[in-house]
């Protein structure tokens, strides 16, 4: 008897897991569909979006530069936080979500009154989940609209807030990560460059380059590398 129970038990496991492993493989082809088609318009649509953000958050953060760094970013979340409720208010569905709160209200209070009935209990259990299911639909919708929106405003804030640029006189670490089978990692340099003082390097080894570098210039400055005779 335990035999054939454990037996049952393995091949019910098994089962189980070939089962999972279907799901993942069939969602893996349907999301990488989705980014095939959706990636491309996304990409578009940021490198069109972000110059604009950029011009409006240079302006704004040049206001902000006068506070602290802390007091821009409380500033900031509380106005965000004010916006985003009101854009929720007019971008969801308020009566449906009422509805719905007020069904799910009811389903725990039948939990609370009829414990002691299972056919109710059960019923109102799978009535409250469908409802929350309903209220995360309703949710949903000014989520992704605020999503855009959102997006930007975090980059624009890691860019001013996350980093912060290299000082002149002020040592760094650069690396640059190459592939040990089709690049020499002994060709890699550093093209010569007015913003940067190199120090010590290129070092090559574990797959990386390595250089040390000092701020030489204040200003904004694109880096450039002679990989194997071409220019990146």
């Amino acid at each position: 008897m335990v035999e054939t129970l454990t037996k049952y038990l393995m091949t019910s496991a098994d089962a189980v897991i070939s089962a999972w492993d279907g799901i993942v493989s069939v969602l893996g082809s349907v999301l990488g569909s989705i980014d095939a088609v959706i990636g491309p318009a996304l990409g578009v649509l940021f490198s069109t979006l972000n110059p604009i953000a950029t011009a409006v958050g240079d302006v704004v953060y040049a206001c902000l530069n006068l506070m602290p760094p802390w007091a821009g970013i409380t500033l900031i979340s509380a106005l965000t936080g004010v916006v985003m409720l009101i854009a929720f208010r007019y971008t969801s569905n308020q009566d449906a979500i009422t509805r719905v709160k007020n069904d799910i209200k009811a389903h725990l209070l039948a939990l609370k009154l009829f414990k002691e009935d299972l056919r109710t209990v059960s019923l109102s259990q799978v009535r409250l989940l469908w409802a929350i299911c309903k209220l995360q639909r309703y949710v949903l919708t000014p989520v992704v609209v605020a999503m855009l929106p959102m997006l930007l405003l975090l980059a624009q804030m890691g860019v001013r807030y996350q980093w912060r640029p290299v000082l002149p006189g002020e040592p760094v670490v650069l690396k640059m990560t190459v592939d040990s089978e089709s690049v020499d990692a002994n060709a890699v340099r550093l093209a010569q460059h007015q913003g940067v003082t190199v120090e010590a390097g290129p070092v090559p080894g574990g797959g990386l380059v390595s250089w040390r570098l000092s701020g030489a210039a204040s200003g904004r400055y694109v880096l450039g590398f002679d990989v194997g005779g071409e220019q990146v």
